[in-house]
């Protein structure tokens, strides 16, 4: 996109910093946000647009002079645009002195947000905020659905090393709300470690997430239908610019600098790049074509499966949570007995008991297996603490079985 737009070498810019010697990595880290739509580098291409980088020292008549020495002439508009500023009206109506993370002077209910600025980064999943946005959504929504997990973490030691963000003393135009980058995913990396089951199916299915966004963008937007998409908004932006400048009307058209072939390229480096991971998580090698029927109902089916389990997962806590229990008596254990009376119900046609016996087994029935006994031979009772459901997996049997067994030989 550079190349095509005629801006020089991106490896040359002072945020763009290499992490690997054959330069096919970088890290982004500046203080600002850079322009990456097309409106951006069509104009740069039809030379509407140009790049300077330094600090304006000074101004005369129509003139800018930078620091470099270098002077920008016939100026008749400067456009002073540093970025966000945060309003103190917002610190002012949460009465804020501090931000934890996301919450409001340390408080986990009271949550606040607000884009970061600047930028540090290294891999780039998307240049949209949505995809981060539903992430820290899902946190919050999980967070508050489990109170009893976010009041562990708080007494845990964790907690206590979360970056504090506060005045900033020397600059009090800045605000309490507004963050930088940093702090942002310094204070999340926090969290994260306060919640290791967020790195789990249990926050929001975010395993299944993976899956079901694969499938989802495949089958909404498949890779041909997307690049004519593409291609399709770079030349409507083009006759808009060409149209509404003159002079521009016959200028030279700049083609959409990718193709399905390059796209595809794109697809098998990726793929091989990140086999053990997309092996694992069933789709590899990923294609251009998108993945096939059968994953995405399997995707599908994971997610529900994932939900589902979040769900069943909350009831224990939600029972006692609730004023269900104000009644019971000291020592009584409500939710045992409640389980035990579901238990009964299911397995009562199944036990070798009585009807009206919570025993699994009866003393007439073992009474019973005597008398089925041919003559000659003696029977035996072996008692081992578990229930009956994990009889055939508890060592304690396995210990009895092998011995009688060995005792036989």
């Amino acid at each position: 996109m550079y190349e095509a737009a005629g801006i020089e070498d991106p490896w040359s810019f002072y945020a763009v910093v290499p992490t690997n010697k054959a330069k096919t990595e970088c890290a982004i880290k500046q203080s600002s946000r850079f322009g990456i739509g097309d409106v951006t580098f069509l104009c740069h291409a039809l030379g509407l647009f140009e790049y300077r980088v330094g600090t304006l020292e000074r101004c005369s008549h129509r003139t800018m002079h930078l620091s470099s020495g270098e002077k920008l002439e016939n100026m008749d508009h400067i456009c002073k645009a540093l970025g966000l500023l945060g309003d103190p009206r917002v610190d002012k109506l949460h009465n804020m002195t501090h931000r934890v993370g996301n919450f409001v002077n340390g408080d986990w209910r009271r949550l606040i947000t607000s884009d970061a600025t600047g930028m540090d980064a290294q891999r780039f999943e998307t240049f949209s905020a949505g995809p981060g946005a539903c992430a820290t959504i899902k946190r919050w929504y999980y967070m508050h659905q489990h109170p009893w997990e976010m009041a562990a973490a708080v007494k845990a030691d964790a907690f206590a090393m979360f970056p504090v963000h506060k005045m900033n003393e020397t600059q009090p135009d800045q605000t309490i709300y507004q963050v930088n980058i940093q702090y942002e995913m310094h204070s999340a990396v926090f969290l994260s470690n306060c919640f290791p089951s967020w790195t789990t199916m249990e926050v929001g299915t975010f395993f299944s997430d993976n899956h079901y966004k694969h499938s989802l963008i495949h089958t909404m937007h498949p890779t041909e239908k997307y690049l004519q998409y593409c291609e399709a908004d770079w030349n409507r932006y083009q006759n808009l610019i060409k149209e509404n400048n003159p002079g521009f009307a016959d200028a030279k058209h700049i083609p959409y600098p990718y193709n399905s072939d390059m796209v595809k390229q794109w697809f098998e480096k990726y793929s091989e790049q990140l086999k053990p991971s997309l092996e694992s998580l069933g789709c590899y090698p990923i294609s251009p074509d998108g993945p096939s029927e059968d994953f995405k109902e399997y995707s599908l089916q994971l997610y529900r499966d994932a939900r589902e389990g979040i769900l069943k997962k909350m009831i224990p806590h939600l029972i006692v949570a609730s004023k269900l229990l104000s009644k019971a008596e000291d020592g009584d254990d409500p939710i045992m007995d409640a389980l035990s009376g579901i238990t009964y119900t299911l397995k009562k046609d199944l036990t070798a008991s009585a009807p009206d016996s919570a025993m699994d087994f009866d003393e007439t029935q073992y009474d019973a297996w005597k008398g089925l006994l041919a003559d000659g031979y003696t029977f035996e009772m072996e008692q081992v603490k578990c229930f009956s459901k994990d009889l055939l997996t508890n060592v304690e049997t396995w210990q009895k079985i092998v011995a009688l067994l060995r005792s036989k030989r």
